[in-house]
This record gives C-alpha cells, structure tokens and sequence, in this order.
C-alpha cells in the first residue's frame, strides 16, 4: 500500500476524519485512535470508580459510542476531548446509577472543574524536567512513544532492534515515575 498515509504521524482529529469518510483505512485509523488514547481514558475512569472490571466495562462502552457516532457527532475539534466528554457522561451515568440502587444520600458526582486535561497539567509540569533529564537515547524513544510511534518504527529509525526499542523505553518510564514521584512529594 505506497499510496497509504501513515496513521501514526496522524492527529487525532485526521485519524477522526479518516474514519467518518469509511473506506479502506477507517478501521485502521480507528484502531490507531484506540492505541494512543484507550490508556489514559481506562485510568481516568478507573481513578474515579476504584473499581477495575465497572472501569473496563465503561472504557469498552465509550469506544463503542466514539465508533457509533464518530461519523455523526465529531466535528472535527479536539478528539481527545470529545472522547473524555463521552467517558465522563457514561461515569456519571453509573453514579447516578449506584447511587439509586443503594439509596444513599451522598453522591460524589465528578465535579466539572475536576477535569482530566487539568490533571494531565500539573502531570506534564512535572514530567517534562523529568524527560529532559533522561539519558538523549531513551528521551529519543519516550518523545517518538508519545508521538504515537510503534517500536517498530523508533527501531527503524534509531537503528536499534525492536526489543532494545521496548527495553529502553520502560526503563524510560521507571525513571519517569520515581522522578515524578520526587518532584510531586
């Protein structure tokens, strides 16, 4: 396929444009949709439920209505946001739920101020004097990871196996972590 663009240089929102229009890369622009944002849309809900299975269920809930209404709601504007609305409607909704079935008194529902984006904020202020502080190498392939890159891809263009790629880059993210965890304490 020469003629076929590669999905992970995409945006998001193009990647959203690909799969309203159909056709031959719909699906996979989808699934390339799915892999960069199904993460961080799993711990969000996860966080805010403490409970893991409900968690999966609502993660699985919301990419199946980004699928059903991508080509009929999606303007075209900031996708991840989007995806994050649908995912917090489908919390509250099992909120209002529990908090039915049990009767109680007390409902948490997620605050409107308690945003995601916010979070991810204060997470970047953080990670970034951490990334900067890798080793040039693995700072390379954490930047290409979120960039949306396979380890195929940052192989190839670092000119390292595959599995060196994948190694580097989780010794990566435990450095990140207990560096975050310093600058956060």
């Amino acid at each position: 396929m020469s003629g076929a663009p590669d999905l992970h240089r995409l945006t998001d929102e193009q990647l959203a444009v690909l799969v309203q229009a159909g056709g031959p890369q719909a699906s996979r622009a989808y699934a390339t949709l799915y892999k960069r944002h199904v993460p961080a849309v799993l711990s969000f809900l996860a966080a805010r439920l403490k409970d893991r299975p409900t968690a999966d269920d609502l993660c699985q809930q919301a990419w199946m209505k980004v699928w059903e209404s991508l080509a009929t709601r999606f303007t075209a504007e900031h996708f991840r946001g989007w995806v994050f609305q649908i995912a917090r409607n489908l919390l509250l909704d099992t909120l209002r739920r529990r908090r039915a079935a049990t009767g109680a008194e007390e409902f948490d529902p997620v605050d409107p101020r308690d945003d995601f984006e916010d979070e991810l904020d204060d997470r970047v202020e953080h990670l970034q004097p951490c990334v900067e502080a890798l080793p040039n190498e693995r700072r390379q392939i954490v930047a290409a990871r979120m960039a949306g890159d396979s380890f195929d891809d940052i192989s190839a263009s670092l000119g390292i196996p595959p599995n060196t790629a994948m190694t580097r880059f989780h010794r990566a993210k435990d450095q990140l972590r207990d560096c975050i965890e310093r600058r956060s304490s």
